[in-house]
């Protein structure tokens, strides 16, 4: 599983520029790709795990959603280098030999 990450990661950072993907604001993000860019960990998986928390109904289904340019939750979080939140996301179930919309 490592390599997978690892070549995830990489072939992301081609494609994107690190720094330009954090700053950015795209109003169409869900949840998910919200809390990716924030690199907040802990909101994703009080999301899953907590039936109260106002996510938890449709996280599960954000997992395949991608923002305006194709990047899923998964691509996003392996471009920014946030390795703790891929893995989750990973163990969560998304899919990860699917390519984005980008490539």
């Amino acid at each position: 599983m490592a390599a997978v990450l690892e070549t995830i990661h990489q072939e992301s950072l081609a494609a994107n520029d690190e720094a330009e993907l954090g700053q950015q604001e795209d109003p169409f993000d869900g949840f998910l790709l919200q809390k990716v860019r924030e690199g907040n960990l802990k909101e994703i998986v009080d999301a899953f795990e907590n039936n109260d928390h106002p996510m938890n109904g449709e996280v599960q289904s954000e997992l395949r959603s991608c923002d305006l340019e194709g990047k899923s939750p998964l691509d996003l979080a392996a471009c920014l280098g946030r390795f703790d939140i891929l893995k989750e996301l990973h163990q969560r179930g998304a899919p990860i030999n699917e390519s984005s919309q980008s490539g």
